[in-house]
């Protein structure tokens, strides 16, 4: 991949905010801009009759083996490698925990804009009675269609671009932790590539999808250290991120 010239930073929201308001181009604080994703194709998991999940066949007590020993027989060895994929796999569930809740609260705006405009539809009818009936009430003051639908739009973006971003989201976070952890990287040019990209695109995304990318980020970081290494939350380091007084662009995927 060729190499941008442009260094680009993966700040924190503190240290974005002081570069935004210590530029001296034209910035965009004023207004509430987003990107929006392709679509996700969407399907449902199962459900019992009272809408909670079916359990996963993870969640039970685990038998000390797994495919490499299903396949070439059991070795102490090839039972610690189906170990370290049953919890790479578990932190990968985790995490989706994790994306759900933030879909969730998303979805919680969302029908908080829908009850408003229920309650602004209802005073509508109470007022066209109150006419009917011969009474003068004030009118009530009404969201116009168009704006309700942009008004719905600048929360809903957020369901495709949470989902299109997940998968980049966590392997940054499992490609900075394994490099920290490991120090030897395979793959280390693709992989520094991939890190390049992800940062820049990161630089370059409007706040809204900024935030949502640190977010997920987070949650990828706190779910592998806890669920693939073990450790307990309050030993969980701080996720990475450059500083301002960085700029060599390195120590990412080297340290």
């Amino acid at each position: 991949m060729e190499k941008n010239t442009t260094n680009y930073k993966f700040l924190n929201a503190k240290d974005r905010a002081s570069e935004r308001k210590n530029s001296h181009g034209i910035l965009d604080t004023d207004r509430y801009h987003y990107m929006t994703a392709p679509h996700v194709q969407t399907s449902k998991r199962k459900r019992n009759r009272d809408g909670f999940f079916t359990p996963y066949a993870m969640f039970r007590p685990y038998s000390g083996t797994g495919l490499l020993c299903a396949i070439f027989g059991e070795t102490p060895a090839r039972k610690t490698s189906d170990l370290r994929v049953t919890q790479d796999m578990l932190a990968k569930e985790a995490y989706e925990h994790e994306i759900e809740l933030l879909m969730c609260q998303a979805k919680s705006y969302e029908l908080q804009f829908h009850k408003r405009f229920c309650a602004e539809d209802r005073a509508e009818e109470c007022y066209a009675k109150a006419v009917v009936a011969g009474k003068h009430p004030d009118a009530p003051k009404l969201t116009a269609e168009d704006t309700r639908q942009t008004i719905l739009d600048a929360v809903t973006w957020r369901f495709d671009w949470i989902q299109q971003n997940k998968r980049k989201c966590y392997r940054f976070a499992e490609i900075l932790i394994d490099a920290k952890e490991h120090r030897l990287v395979t793959d280390r040019e693709e992989k520094e590539n991939f890190v390049d990209l992800f940062v820049r695109n990161a630089a370059l995304m409007p706040e809204p999808n900024r935030k949502l990318i640190d977010c997920m980020y987070e949650a990828a970081w706190d779910s592998i250290y806890m669920f693939k290494y073990g450790l307990d939350r309050q030993k969980v380091p701080a996720p990475w991120y450059d500083t301002k007084a960085h700029d060599s662009g390195k120590g990412r995927v080297n340290d």
